[in-house]
């Protein structure tokens, strides 16, 4: 499989865990090797994954005591409700609508949407945004 895709599932699944109450704060995650072997990836794609994690606020590692759910969550994560996720399926839903309808195939839409995002994560970590 993708080692990329599975590192965005890993990393989505542990997100998800976080805001949805079931990892609190404090709470450690397991370990890179265990994690690799509960997802069958290299360590190396855990590590992207908690990298990712980290860089958005949610968890922090350090040598020897592991990798661990921050004590508070970034203010922008707080804000986040079930209504306001719903929204955005909702206006990605009508963004593919609109692309498909007009003739655009899955495969480059995903590829343009990625392209984009690339290029707005640049801009954020050179400007040091989240």
């Amino acid at each position: 499989m993708d080692e990329v895709f599975i590192y965005r599932q890993i990393t989505e699944k542990i997100r998800q865990d976080i805001l949805s109450g079931a990892l609190h704060p404090g709470d450690r995650l397991p370990s890179v090797r265990e994690m690799s072997r509960t997802w069958n990836c290299t360590i190396g794609t855990v590590q992207r994954a908690y990298q990712e994690l980290a860089h958005h606020g949610l968890v922090t590692s350090r040598a020897g005591q592991g990798t661990r759910v921050v004590d508070r969550l970034p203010l922008a994560l707080q804000a986040e409700t079930p209504l306001r996720r719903a929204a955005l399926v909702h206006r990605a839903e009508a963004f593919l609508l609109e692309v498909l309808s007009t003739g655009y195939q899955i495969a480059e839409i995903e590829i343009a949407v990625q392209q984009a995002l690339d290029r707005w994560r640049f801009r954020f970590l050179r400007s040091g945004s989240q």
